[in-house]
């Protein structure tokens, strides 16, 4: 008995990890140019998400004057025809007037006979003046990014499944195209619900994006390098976030800035020459011609010789594969796979609601709307350096949990300061700036921490699911702040006990810092499904019988 256990755990296949360590190395040019692509995504990524912030921005509004009082400006309009019973408060939550007092010899109050104009100061055209998005429309813009978030976790499930069907790369220029030809027709669109349809269509596409090339970055480095390059890929979005600001600064119009963001994404279609399929999935799907051709390519690249190369690659065992067609119920196949996705299901969910919760409680500070837009972008880039530093001194697991605990303790600090108590609210801004900073770091490390506790051949469907889970959490920030009108205190007594639910959720996941990348789930079980380990090369035949290697 003891012989033939023995004989199953005899090594015999190199795990994917080892063969691009040993053929390429960890990280050479090759992997910091496909990585350094690959993170250009963010830009359009943060565009399409963030992009209401210019296309709806708050707009003054007022009834227009009828045909003989056209020739008065708008101070005298509005002195003439602005209904005295509106008080400050109202005039603040209309931010215009959807009634008009009578000039006719009267005062009674009216509804605007002949629509409404606007203040162009700052904004010539927005989707709110196009379409009359006032008294009673303007609910259509929530429902409008509702729906944009919707399309954005469709795609996020729907093309990670597909990219871990058909490949990486494939799915990824699908996903360029439809967002490239989608955003056109937005932008041209005279109809509201028109745009609304075609902006849905490029947020599915959008999420495809999002999830695929995160994964297809996380697959070509290893070492050290596998926690600082997804990491670091991450910065664009914040600068692309702030480069809305100078779009819409120097457009001022809505269909130019939105014309504006689709061309440039759409010079992502040159992709289809610049990077190479995921060589760990060609391998993992038992394609090793195919993937030995990158590895040739990529070696070339980093400086290494033909002959030395091919050495390497003739020296390496027999490589597990798994040429199933990937599924959504292979989450759940076993008990461990089934624990993680489902503690960071719950994990992704508390995180979304707690960043865009905090980002929107802060994003009315600001007076000019150009330049909070672009400090609220770079805000998360200091979140991102200081995850860096902790997740390679403290693990994955250990930062995540820190910055959660220390959010949700400024999350209860704000609430021991009254707002208006003391100067510009200085003591409340600073800890909502800590929170956001902490809430950026989870972020990071939990792109990192989910990629590496997900085996190749359904990582990208559990990383669409996690991001799922994260929109779930984002669409329902604006109802936790609504809290804010039955007691100022729940929104943030709330986030709190979020946080702190997130912080056990996580204290629950095995570390994956020196860890080899799971490639089929069946590896999750060895080692009590703890992964392996730096010094582990091997995997273990006893794994593999399901597969016939």
């Amino acid at each position: 008995m003891m012989d033939k256990r023995k004989q199953r755990t005899t090594p015999s296949a190199a795990p994917t990890e080892e063969w691009l360590k040993l053929t390429i190395g960890d990280f050479g040019k090759w992997q910091c140019w496909i990585s350094f692509l690959l993170s250009l995504f963010k830009f359009p990524i943060a565009w399409i998400q963030m992009s209401i912030v210019f296309l709806a921005p708050p707009t003054q509004f007022w009834c227009s004057p009828p045909l003989k009082y056209r020739n008065m400006t708008d101070e005298e309009w509005l002195e003439l025809s602005k209904p005295r019973e509106f008080t400050s408060e109202q005039d603040h939550l209309h931010n215009g007037f959807c009634d008009m007092k009578s000039v006719d010899g009267n005062n009674e109050i009216i509804p605007c006979p002949h629509g409404f104009d606007y203040n162009t100061t700052v904004f010539q055209t927005s989707i709110i003046t196009e379409w009359d998005l006032v008294c009673g429309k303007e609910r259509l813009v929530d429902i409008s990014q509702v729906i944009l978030m919707t399309g954005i976790l469709i795609g996020n499930i729907l093309f990670g499944l597909c990219a871990d069907r058909y490949g990486r790369k494939s799915i990824l220029m699908i996903c360029v195209i439809v967002q490239a030809v989608f955003g056109f027709v937005a932008t041209l669109s005279p109809w509201f619900w028109g745009f609304v349809a075609a902006r849905f269509l490029v947020a599915v596409a959008n999420g495809g994006t999002l999830v695929v090339s995160f994964v297809m970055c996380i697959e070509i480095v290893g070492g050290k390098w596998r926690a600082i390059v997804p990491i670091l890929i991450q910065a664009p979005f914040g600068i692309g976030f702030s480069m809305m600001a100078l779009f819409a600064y120097y457009t001022r119009d809505w269909r130019q800035f939105h014309y504006i963001i689709t061309v440039i994404s759409a010079l992502f279609l040159w992709y289809i020459w610049l990077i190479p399929e995921s060589p760990r999935w060609l391998f993992v799907k038992g394609r090793q011609q195919e993937g030995k051709k990158i590895l040739e390519k990529a070696a070339k690249f980093n400086g290494i010789h033909q002959d030395i190369f091919e050495e390497k690659f003739s020296k390496l065992s027999k490589f597990p594969t798994d040429s199933r067609k990937p599924s959504f119920s292979d989450l759940f196949k076993t008990t461990t796979i089934a624990k993680r996705i489902s503690l960071l299901c719950i994990v992704w969910f508390f995180s979304g609601i707690s960043f865009f919760t905090i980002t929107q409680y802060v994003g009315h500070v600001g007076q000019n709307i150009f330049f909070s837009t672009a400090v609220g972008g770079l805000l998360c880039i200091p979140g991102q350096i200081i995850c860096l530093y902790m997740i390679s001194r403290f693990g994955r697991k250990n930062t995540v949990a820190f910055w959660t605990a220390i959010s949700a303790v400024c999350f209860l600090g704000i609430m021991a300061f009254p707002k208006g108590m003391y100067p510009y609210d200085w003591q409340r801004m600073s800890l909502a700036g800590i929170a956001i900073i902490g809430l950026s770091v989870d972020l990071c490390a939990l792109y990192l921490f989910t990629g590496e506790l997900l085996p190749t051949v359904v990582r990208n469907t559990g990383m669409g699911l996690c991001s799922v889970c994260s929109r779930v959490g984002s669409m329902l920030a604006p109802l936790v702040i609504a809290l804010h009108d039955t007691a100022p205190f729940l929104p943030l007594l709330l986030l709190s006990v979020f946080n702190i639910l997130l912080t056990c959720l996580v204290l629950l996941l095995p570390e994956t810092e020196g860890k080899v990348l799971p490639e089929v789930i069946d590896d999750l079980e060895e080692n009590g499904g703890e992964g392996k380990g730096k010094n582990n090369n091997y995997i273990e035949v006893s794994t593999r019988e399901d597969l016939g290697v």
